[in-house]
């Protein structure tokens, strides 16, 4: 009873961290001040010159250089929340912040609108850029937020080293994505909700993959994390349950907690020789995970890192028997104390083996009636190594004479 109310815990867990939680827009101020655009109006806030809200039947945003006077210069993250009519936003040249803080682990994706198609900003902002109707800071290095509603392929352009935390958090029409050679972070979220496309190829530049990066992107079937990537954020391909192959890098230390939770096709996973801890709930309720090669450097699994892994039957361990029972292995493991367990303990390997001061010396042929090759040459040289005879002569041996 325990292991279920747990497994409907991290399932609501998941759900939770992979979904902001929902909450009502800004309150309104009374000096809050209401602007026409079509179909509704946005929530101007004068004092701190933000856009706080924009009404759900809003279906194109035009924002405004200033509002009453006083300059437009800060777009609330959550201010286009759920606004699943909207089409087209339009940013001026004074908006400088799209403001989340920091802090805030539960803040909306922004514009997190299903009908979303274009984000179009003005040439002379110079905070932000837009090309093709993406958003992306000024110097088109950090890709911002790609429209949810854009449908087919998108190649990032070359010049973006940085995916911003949930960039396209919930495009599900995108099938398929080009991240360039020259991207070194991954963040939150920032895939999490794709389920269009099938596969990705992670550039070899990138060194960490945040929170929920890849998670339920439930089209996703193989993926190739590369060389260089040291850690795997929280979550990062969870409920990813078409995922049947994960290549994890030597190179990966640190693969946090639910990491591939839920990836109910995933068979086999080889853990990497620099992993010291195989963190909580890591594979939990991947069904079809049939064998596992756990490193010997591995000191600690922790709570339900294998629960509900129905089909775990073989592990693979790279120490001894006396070394695997020095584990510390935490409750809600028992599908891996289950399986079976294959030790490797090889033969020890002398680095410097002896060597022998006199090697033998292959004896000379001093006769000329004794050819190479024949059947009794070898027989002759032998016993003139030992000193048993010395031949006729210097150089012959009579093979042909009888003995006496």
């Amino acid at each position: 009873m325990r292991k279920r109310i747990f497994s409907v815990l991290l399932a609501l867990v998941l759900c939770l961290g992979l979904m902001p939680v929902m909450a009502l827009g800004a309150e309104h101020a009374d000096t809050d001040v209401a602007y026409a655009v079509a179909d509704g109006s946005l929530w101007f806030r004068p004092d701190t010159g933000e856009i706080v809200e924009c009404e759900k039947t809003v279906t194109e945003a035009v924002i405004p250089a200033e509002i009453d006077g006083v300059a437009v210069t800060v777009i609330r993250y959550d201010a286009f929340h759920d606004c699943n009519r909207l089409t087209s936003v339009e940013i001026p040249e004074t908006v400088t912040s799209i403001y989340r803080d920091p802090a805030d682990r539960d803040a909306f994706p922004m514009f997190k609108c299903a009908s979303l198609e274009s984000i179009t900003v003005s040439p002379d902002n110079t905070a932000f850029a837009s090309e093709d109707g993406v958003l992306y800071s000024k110097d088109m290095t950090a890709l911002v937020r790609y429209p949810a509603a854009i449908e087919g392929g998108y190649v990032i352009p070359e010049s973006v080293t940085a995916i911003e935390d949930m960039a396209f958090y919930g495009c599900r029409r995108l099938t398929e994505v080009t991240i360039p050679e020259g991207v070194t972070a991954i963040g939150e979220s920032a895939f999490c909700r794709c389920s269009g496309f099938t596969e990705i190829t992670i550039p070899e530049g990138v060194t960490a993959i945040g929170d929920s990066a890849f998670a339920a992107c439930t089209g996703l079937t193989e993926v190739t994390i590369p060389e260089g990537v040291t850690s795997i954020g929280i979550s990062a391909f969870a409920q990813c349950s078409g995922l049947t192959s994960v290549t994890i890098p030597e190179s990966a230390t640190d693969i946090r907690a639910q990491a591939f939770a839920y990836c109910t096709g995933l068979t086999e996973v080889t853990i990497p020789s620099g992993v010291t801890a195989i963190e909580g709930s890591l594979f939990y309720g991947c069904g079809s995970l049939a064998s596992v090669t756990i490193p010997v450097g591995v000191t600690t699994v922790e709570g339900y890192a294998f629960s509900e892994c129905r089909g775990l039957t073989d592990v693979y361990y790279g120490g001894t028997e006396e070394q695997w029972g020095e584990i510390e292995i935490k409750s809600g493991n028992d599908r891996l104390t289950g399986a079976e367990i294959h030790f490797t303990d090889p033969a020890p390997v002398d680095p410097d083996p002896p060597v022998d001061p006199d090697p033998p010396v292959e004896p000379e042929n001093p006769f000329d009636d004794v050819p190479e090759g024949t059947w009794y040459t070898d027989a002759v040289l032998w016993a003139v190594a030992k000193e048993i005879t010395n031949g006729t002569s210097e150089t012959t041996f009579s093979p042909d004479r009888g003995c006496t």
